[in-house]
């Protein structure tokens, strides 16, 4: 063959206030009470317990979780890579939430399947906790090391929350710490959405005010956005069904369920040959040499993952999971094949009728390309 063509066919804070507690309250902002979590998940499965029967709780006390973020913007330091906020109006329901005997079970679970902190504080009431807007919202937590610096810090941060649309709604010096071991020193700011936060944070005031926080503290600092009133955290929290499901489908894409093959080329009034061929690590590889007269031009077709040549059952058991309907491959070779091409269609390693490779396991490509590189070389020999 002269001419070669492969195809596939392939069925993503300003920091809490810098300010001091005067410039941050207002005579007419509501009091508001904050449990905050940060932490690193260490065993999911447990903690998937947690969150089955956790998230219902801070509603029942009158609370909403605003903020819960598995995977936040990290801006300075090694915070937890988990961080949640429930907002409560008063500090009854804050701790009637924390204290509760529903809750104290539920937590039992979370302390062992997480390593980090959690606190309670008083702030402003924000915005996300009425609105359905969502809000973005900058996270700083950190120790004073030298206060004269910090003081210059501070002093140079004056007003610049104002400017650049922030709203400042925890400052605390003085954290309630609830477990674990917090930095001293937190403060939250909320803006209007993510372009409001990234402009604050990186104009020229604020990146030459930081550099006088960074000298005189030690701490981490992140950007993340809100939940908004209709969401509901167990919609982002990965549950004990959805953990079930995400495992089963991590199993197939590893240890892929032979497909079977139920239709071939004479049943749409193609001629064939069946073909066996090494793959360049060995593995015996079977597919289907589709000639079309007269013709030096060829495609070969790699199927996806877990398809074979003819195409995928998914209308069969056990693989509706992906949709519930059939692939069907062949009209597709048909339409190629009255255009004058030959084909060479074949089954790759771990699928259909080709032997097995690497363990039986479907690596994605890592080790498949010896298969692709196989159907080339045994293409030169037609």
């Amino acid at each position: 063959m002269n001419k070669i063509i492969t195809a596939s066919i392939a069925i993503c804070f300003a920091f809490a206030s810098m300010l001091s507690s005067a410039q941050v309250k207002t005579p007419t902002t509501a009091k508001h009470y904050f449990v905050i979590a940060n932490y690193d998940v260490k065993d999911r499965a447990l903690y998937n317990q947690y969150n089955e029967v956790a998230s219902s709780f801070v509603t029942k006390s009158n609370g909403k979780v605003i903020v819960y973020n598995e995977n936040p913007s990290v801006l300075e330091g090694k915070p937890g890579a988990l961080i949640a906020i429930a907002e409560f109006p008063t500090l009854a329901d804050a701790e009637s939430f924390y204290n509760s005997k529903e809750y104290n079970v539920a937590k039992k679970l979370r302390i062992k399947a997480t390593e980090g902190w959690v606190i309670l504080t008083e702030g402003n009431a924000t915005d996300a906790f009425t609105s359905n807007q969502p809000r973005a919202y900058q996270f700083i937590n950190y120790t004073i090391k030298d206060r004269t610096v910090y003081n210059k810090y501070l002093k140079a941060t004056t007003g610049l929350g104002k400017k650049y649309g922030a709203k400042f709604f925890i400052f605390n010096e003085k954290l309630t710490v609830l477990e674990g071991h917090p930095e001293t020193v937190l403060g939250v700011a909320e803006f209007a959405g993510i372009a409001e936060a990234e402009k604050f944070y990186n104009s020229p005031e604020y990146t030459s005010a930081r550099q006088l926080r960074l000298a005189s503290t030690k701490g981490w600092a992140l950007r993340t956005i809100s939940l908004t009133q209709s969401s509901k955290i167990m919609d982002i929290q990965v549950n004990a069904k959805n953990a079930e499901f995400i495992d089963g489908i991590a199993e197939l894409m590893a240890h892929s369920i032979r497909t079977p093959i139920l239709h071939t080329p004479d049943q749409y009034g193609m001629t064939y040959e069946d073909i066996f061929f090494p793959a360049i690590d060995g593995v015996t590889l079977e597919g289907w040499f589709i000639p079309a007269k007269n013709s030096n031009k060829l495609i070969i077709c790699n199927h996806p993952m877990p398809a074979n040549r003819s195409g995928y059952p998914g209308h069969l058991d056990p693989w509706k999971i992906f949709g519930g309907f059939e692939v069907n491959f062949l009209p597709e070779y048909k339409i190629l094949h009255d255009a004058g091409y030959n084909i060479i269609a074949y089954d790759m390693r771990n699928h259909g009728r080709s032997g097995a490779g690497n363990g039986g396991i479907v690596a994605h490509g890592i080790v498949e390309y010896r298969d692709v590189i196989g159907s080339l070389r045994y293409a030169f020999t037609l």
